[in-house]
């Protein structure tokens, strides 16, 4: 980032707020469900569910608002692997702390 545009950006929220907004839900240590765009996840116990953010992220990627095609797309966190299901087309690398979300995501994707 250049110098101005880190100038434009606003102030982070205090860790308390940044907190509060990411509390988990009860049942995060619990098998669960997600469906988007017509598709369905198995949530593993200790994965997030997709957010806001993320569902703008993948919604972006398949309308090619975020056109990754003949590039590298590495995402971190990945946790389900919406975004490979979103842009399998391209060259994608997961880094996640959950072997097992990396795995299924191979699986998902080959």
């Amino acid at each position: 980032m250049t110098p101005l545009l880190i100038d434009q950006l606003p102030p982070p929220l205090p860790a308390e707020r940044i907190i509060e907004l990411n509390r988990p839900k009860t049942d995060l240590h619990t098998l669960r469900h997600y469906s988007w765009n017509g598709w369905d996840f198995e949530v593993p116990p200790g994965v997030f569910v997709p957010g806001e953010t993320s569902r703008m992220i993948h919604r972006r990627l398949l309308d090619d608002e975020i056109d990754v095609r003949g590039r590298s797309y590495a995402a971190m966190g990945v946790g389900l692997g919406v975004e490979v299901e979103a842009r399998e087309q391209c060259e994608h690398e997961g880094l996640d702390q959950h072997d097992q979300d990396l795995e299924e995501e191979e699986e998902d994707v080959t």
